[in-house]
């Protein structure tokens, strides 16, 4: 995938669990877009809601998204799976 950087990382505030270290790739605006569907304006206004990853420095110009953080993202956004539960008609 053009764009995707490895990165090296570890587990600060997060709260994840990475044990000591793990190589997460960094996505660029381009990829983020492609995986959430968003537009480059609801992607910078839901980060400044809090209600989406923040981007990391990655120069004096370039920002990315690690891939765990939009993963995570897209995975607590699935809806509830449906329960199994059917009344049963007499």
């Amino acid at each position: 995938m053009k764009n995707v950087l490895p990165i090296q990382h570890t587990s600060s505030s997060t709260g994840r669990n990475l044990g000591s270290a793990s190589i997460d790739q960094v996505f660029r605006l381009p990829q983020v877009k492609a995986l959430t569907g968003l537009g480059k304006s609801s992607i910078y206004a839901a980060m400044r809601q809090g209600n989406f990853p923040a981007s990391r420095s990655l120069g004096a110009r370039a920002i990315g998204w690690f891939q765990s953080d939009i993963i995570n993202w897209l995975e607590s956004r699935k809806p509830a799976k449906p329960s199994h539960h059917h009344k049963e008609v007499a």
